[in-house]
């Protein structure tokens, strides 16, 4: 996605050939510098109260003991959190208010200025590019004609709802998922490695759904392939035997738990 970025980029208000990626002490330093900036524009000592995510981080941290003004590394972690969870969420900083907004735009307001992207943005801004310019989305699609993701079943799953897909938060990452769903729609040239009972990432949403669930975006002749991970060759008989045993359970729970 960088490489396409880098050569595409002037399409989104970037100068191509000359991206960069911002790491973590930048964006921690650019959100400090909002904070600061903020803090000057409401004229008063104290970061403002009125974020919903900073609210909620006082509950799980606890509150620094700190002067009127003195911006901790907690709060900046906060906001670096906040603004990460909006951009997987698809959301623009026009969607939020006070401090999130604020904070949020100045954010994206210097990363432009300095012609830098961060991690989150490499799948959001190809996703936009891709949908904003239909002929450089063929020129990919040409040079991309077979696409294999592994590991499917553990893609994260966040919590809004695509759309133009009608994608459900029990569905794959749908900033990831729509990059896919643009790239091999039209094709369906598009393979899928799993294994159902195989979801390590479960506390970030990976769900055994998620490769049943292509059935509902490629139809007919367009249904991506998948192949079942369905062999073991590296645990004991012993370990096999106990693992089919706790799947043969959770299955059983599952599908009397269902509606």
């Amino acid at each position: 996605c960088f490489s396409i970025l880098n050569i595409h980029c002037e399409h989104l208000g970037f100068t191509s050939g000359k991206l960069t990626i911002c790491g973590d002490k930048k964006i921690e330093v650019i959100v400090k510098e909002a904070l600061n900036v903020w803090e000057r524009k409401k004229g008063e000592g104290g970061i403002a109260s009125t974020a919903e995510n900073h609210d909620k981080a006082k509950g799980l941290f606890g509150e620094d003991e700190k002067q009127a003004g003195e911006i901790t590394k907690n709060d900046v972690d906060v906001y670096v959190n906040f603004i990460r969870r909006a951009k997987s969420d698809g959301k623009e900083p026009h969607e939020y208010g006070g401090d999130n907004a604020f904070i949020y735009q100045f954010y994206q307001d210097r990363l432009k200025k300095t012609n830098s992207i961060d991690f989150t943005d490499m799948i959001r801004l190809t996703v936009k590019l891709f949908k904003e310019h239909p002929k450089i989305l063929e020129l990919y699609r040409d040079k991309h004609r077979f696409i294999l993701v592994d590991e499917f079943q553990d893609e994260y799953s966040p919590s809004y709802t695509n759309a133009s897909l009608n994608l459900s938060k029990q569905d794959t990452n749908q900033i990831q998922f729509e990059l896919l769903w643009l790239l091999t729609k039209e094709s369906g040239k598009l393979t899928v490695v799993g294994d159902d009972d195989q979801c390590i990432y479960n506390f970030r949403g990976s769900d055994s759904q998620h490769i049943q669930s292509l059935d509902k975006y490629f139809v007919g002749d367009k249904t991506p392939n998948r192949v079942i991970l369905d062999q073991n060759y590296r645990s004991t008989k012993t370990i096999i035997s106990t693992a089919n045993q706790l799947i043969k359970v959770l299955r059983h729970l599952v599908n009397a738990s269902s509606p």
